[in-house]
C-alpha cells in the first residue's frame, strides 16, 4: 500500500491502474473477491477511486467490514 500512496501524485492513470491490480493479484485473497476487485478498478476512470477500492480491499481483508 505505501507504494501506491508512492505513486499516486506522479503515476498516469493507467500505471496506477496496473500497480493496483498488480498489487490485489499479490494478496491472498479469494479468486472471486480479487476478480470483482480487479474488474471495479478496469471500469474506475479515477485514480482516487482506485485508491479508496484498494484501499476498501485491504480493509475488508482485515476485518474491517469495510
Amino acid at each position: 500500500m505505501s507504494q501506491l500512496f508512492v505513486l499516486f501524485p506522479v503515476a498516469s492513470v493507467e500505471m496506477f491502474r496496473e500497480q493496483c491490480i498488480n498489487l490485489i493479484e499479490q494478496s491472498n485473497g479469494k479468486d472471486s473477491t480479487k476478480l470483482r476487485f480487479k474488474d471495479e478498478l478496469n471500469r474506475t476512470p479515477s485514480k482516487t477511486i482506485m485508491m479508496q477500492k484498494v484501499t476498501n480491499y485491504f480493509l475488508a481483508g482485515e476485518g474491517k467490514g469495510v
